[in-house]
């Protein structure tokens, strides 16, 4: 019973974390989404100023930057 209770409140603090991180992950793609196409407007970018730039960011965070930058 008491082993039991401190696995489900590891699990469910676990799953809050989880949580927290993947909204503010999205969060943060949203902005610099919107922060990009503030630039490709402003600063009339083509797209492949942001594909550069995409590659640029995977070279720093491997795993996804170009995908999340880009998609």
């Amino acid at each position: 019973q008491a082993l039991a209770s401190i696995k489900q409140r590891i699990q469910t603090s676990q799953t809050r974390a989880v949580l927290a991180v993947n909204a503010e992950l999205l969060n943060l793609y949203w902005d610099i989404g919107r922060q990009l196409d503030a630039w490709q407007r402003e600063r009339a970018w083509g797209s492949a100023v942001v594909e550069q730039m995409a590659l640029d960011l995977q070279d720093s965070y491997p795993g996804g930057a170009r995908q999340d930058v880009v998609a």
